[in-house]
């Protein structure tokens, strides 16, 4: 036991390894050979029929990363459970072919780092201290990082204001909540370019709240839409160019909610920005 403990540490292969098997093939369901295939320190090729075997350790779950020349990268991540019911055969993964017209976009849905997070249910971890943000919120989203970092451009809901100070001007619903102003930094760190702003919990705190959500983003790189202090503002796009090509984002909240004041910009009320057909079509004069 000693001595296969000691060759697997030569051969830099995990002590606990086990063998993940599948084959990589493009979008005609072919074989692509030469594509490689990574599981933290191991790395392997797929042959000329496209399959590979790679040695990982399942005692937590095992990402696969794999790359082609001319295709868009891939994570895909199991469990030993999956391996096991697959009997550690995970079949087909397709790569996508790059093309000039082709873009890689993500876009994720709701994100907040408030409440349960800090206070949760009884028997339940805390899982954030309000004095380790930063590296207890990067430990949350290491994770999902490799996902979001494979985009052209990646937009999230961002389902909350932003303050680490006390917010006051609260709106008379049933939920309202803000998160610490690093949630910015760490959206922007795991990958993202954009946050949705128009949602029902973006003017929680009305004005008071959207000032310093304002000013936790633009201490960023994230560019943001869908909220504003009117409803021109929040209803104006972001336009990115993405790999030389433009695109306007728009966010938007469904409904206005039946409290007062609500939660949608309206003439020189601001909010988020309600959604209405007629706001859907394409602008007929720039913003």
């Amino acid at each position: 036991m000693k001595r296969l403990l000691l060759l697997c540490l030569l051969l830099g292969t995990p002590a606990l390894a086990e063998t993940i098997r599948g084959t990589v093939v493009d979008e005609g369901g072919l074989p692509l050979p030469g594509a490689i295939i990574a599981a933290g320190q191991q790395r392997t090729m797929s042959g000329p029929d496209g399959r590979f075997v790679i040695a990982v350790d399942l005692a937590e779950p095992a990402s696969l990363q794999l790359r082609a020349d001319g295709h868009f990268a891939a994570v895909h991540t199991f469990s030993k459970a999956d391996v096991a019911t697959m009997e550690g055969d995970i079949g087909s993964i397709t790569l996508v072919a790059r093309r000039p017209e082709r873009r890689l976009l993500v876009f994720a849905g709701d994100a907040m780092l408030a409440r349960r997070f800090f206070d949760p249910p009884a028997g339940e971890p805390a899982l954030l201290q309000r004095d380790r943000v930063l590296e207890d919120g990067k430990r949350l989203l290491s994770a999902i990082r490799p996902y979001i970092e494979l985009a052209d451009f990646a937009s999230v809901n961002m389902e909350t204001q932003l303050s680490s100070a006390p917010l006051e001007d609260r709106l008379p619903k049933s939920v309202t909540f803000y998160s610490p102003r690093e949630f910015a930094a760490l959206l922007e760190w795991a990958g993202f370019d954009y946050v949705a702003l128009g949602n029902n919990h973006t003017w929680d705190y009305q004005a008071e709240g959207l000032e310093s959500t304002f000013a936790a983003l633009d201490d960023t790189t994230l560019a943001y839409s869908g909220a504003g202090f009117d409803e021109r503002a929040a209803r104006a796009p972001f336009v990115a160019d993405i790999a030389g090509k433009p695109y306007a984002f728009l966010s938007y909240v469904g409904w206005a909610g039946t409290f007062r004041p609500h939660q949608a910009a309206e003439g020189d009320k601001g909010g988020a920005a309600p959604v209405s057909y007629t706001h859907l079509t394409l602008p007929t004069t720039p913003y």
